[in-house]
């Protein structure tokens, strides 16, 4: 809705919209507090939360006096402003069926932004319909052949960056959802269709990081998972049907096989250009950077000074140019603070993978699985999630996720315990 409202309704108050989410989730919040719930995580992850929580409090005060009071409440609120969702959500789906119901009409959801993001893709760059939310005329990004260029689709979403986001995690939900038995054959053959349209949506972003990622994601799920299919005839037949929609989606369908060839013209573009060895080299150049040599110091430049629209509001001036979150994120907390953000995000990773080895229902097993494999890249790609807020709310509500199917699975195993 954000992207919508900014894009096409309410142009000339971009700006001021981009902050509404942020005021729900403040609502969030103080509906949260109504509850009296105790989150069933470990004391590892509490601790390294209330650690890395600390030093940011102690990075708005640093803000505060070097710089400005607005630069840290910026950056504390793009941090922490939808923690309260990994509260909220086992509130909310606290049965079986309603995880099942939230990842149906999720599909239904992506199906709708999928065929927006088609008509996107046939329409020219300088359509009304392509646009990003800007008050100045900012050229839209395209891929493809010179001869041959298309968009990178943003859907309904503000810029091109988070519809990436989005569809991927919209791939992430709708795989388990494959490999699950339903007695509707019409349900079963729309997740089929809707998977088909997220797959060409994958490709319509441009993106390469999310192509790739997708692959990997649904590669090692499989690999995760491969025992319980070949045991399971039905999974068998799931697996074979996901290869041959994949396949003939992208090379039997005409918008899927352009599609694919737009993304693999920027793919190889980018490997004939040494971008990606360059990409690495950078981010490893930068890493050692923040964490040996940071010219914010020990406690970087504080929290805030790298985040969007935090720019009108800062007082120092020759900052360091970051483009890749993870540099931006290492200038802001120096390297006391990212080695505190990467020890809070690894506990969260190997929180939900303790809660994926002790699920036992089939389709919250594989749809923890699949949450854990997409919630590696955080720490191990030192993905961060506060810069593109669109991966900071899935992050946090892949958590509550995470959450809630651990509360069912304890209410399950304290039920047949009573029985």
């Amino acid at each position: 809705m954000e992207g919508v409202v900014r894009k096409w309704i309410l142009p000339n108050y971009t700006d001021s919209i981009y902050f509404v989410k942020y005021f729900l989730a403040i609502l969030i919040l103080i509906r949260v507090s109504d509850f009296k719930h105790v989150i069933p995580i470990s004391l590892t992850l509490k601790h390294s939360c209330i650690a890395f929580l600390l030093f940011c409090i102690l990075s708005v005060a640093y803000v505060g006096i070097l710089n400005s009071p607005i630069v840290g409440l910026l950056g504390f609120m793009s941090y922490f402003a939808f923690v309260p969702l990994a509260i909220a959500v086992p509130l909310v789906l606290n049965t079986t069926h309603k995880i099942e119901k939230l990842l149906i009409v999720s599909a239904i959801i992506s199906m709708a932004i999928s065929i927006l993001g088609i008509v996107q893709y046939y329409s020219t760059p300088d359509s009304w319909i392509n646009k990003y939310a800007t008050n100045e005329n900012a050229s839209i990004d395209t891929a493809g052949t010179l001869d041959n260029q298309v968009v990178r689709v943003s859907t309904v979403f503000s810029y091109h960056s988070g519809n990436a986001t989005y569809v991927l995690i919209a791939f992430v939900l709708m795989f388990p959802l494959l490999f699950t038995y339903f007695k509707s054959l019409q349900l079963k053959l729309f997740i089929y269709l809707a998977f088909c349209l997220n797959v060409i949506s994958l490709f319509m972003t441009g993106s390469r990081a999310a192509v790739v990622l997708a692959a990997i994601i649904g590669a090692v799920f499989i690999l995760c998972s491969i025992k319980s299919i070949s045991q399971n005839k039905n999974a068998i037949s799931a697996f074979l049907a996901t290869i041959l929609i994949i396949l003939s989606t992208l090379y039997l369908t005409d918008t899927g096989s352009k599609s694919f060839n737009s993304w693999d013209s920027r793919f190889q573009e980018g490997a004939k250009n040494n971008e990606y060895a360059s990409r690495a080299n950078d981010l490893l150049n930068e890493l050692q950077e923040v964490v040996f040599n940071n010219p914010g110091g020990l406690l970087g430049y504080g929290i805030g000074v790298y985040q969007n629209g935090a720019s009108r509001f800062n007082r120092q001036n020759n900052l360091p140019g970051a483009e890749d979150q993870a540099h931006r994120i290492g200038l802001e907390l120096g390297p006391i603070g990212l080695l505190l953000w990467y020890s809070f995000t690894l506990t969260i990773w190997l929180f939900i993978c303790n809660v994926y080895v002790k699920t036992q229902h089939a389709l919250l097993k594989n749809l923890t699985l699949i949450i854990a494999i997409y919630a590696f890249w955080g720490p191990a790609l030192f993905r961060q999630i506060q810069i593109n807020w669109v991966d900071n709310l899935i992050w946090w509500s892949c958590l509550g996720l995470v959450i809630a199917i651990q509360q069912i699975e304890s209410s399950i195993a304290f039920s047949n315990e009573n029985n």
